[in-house]
């Protein structure tokens, strides 16, 4: 896994214990970043390769991972 699936993962099960908005799952967000979900998890663990414009939506979707490098 990458660092931002790890820290991805992290803050989508953050959200969904605290019922917070936005997306909670894997398919929210590939839905937000208009991925399907199995093209989002290539990507995430690695697989493929991420485009920066797709890191830059997830970070959007996910400010908690804006300080992640």
């Amino acid at each position: 896994m990458t660092d931002i699936a790890t820290a991805t993962a992290a803050a989508l099960a953050a959200r969904r214990e605290a019922m917070a908005p936005g997306p909670r799952s894997m398919t929210d967000l590939a839905r937000i970043v208009g991925l399907r979900a199995s093209t989002l998890h290539l990507q995430l663990t690695g697989q493929r390769p991420m485009p920066a414009e797709t890191a830059a939506a997830i970070r959007r979707a996910l400010p908690e991972l804006e300080e992640l490098p």
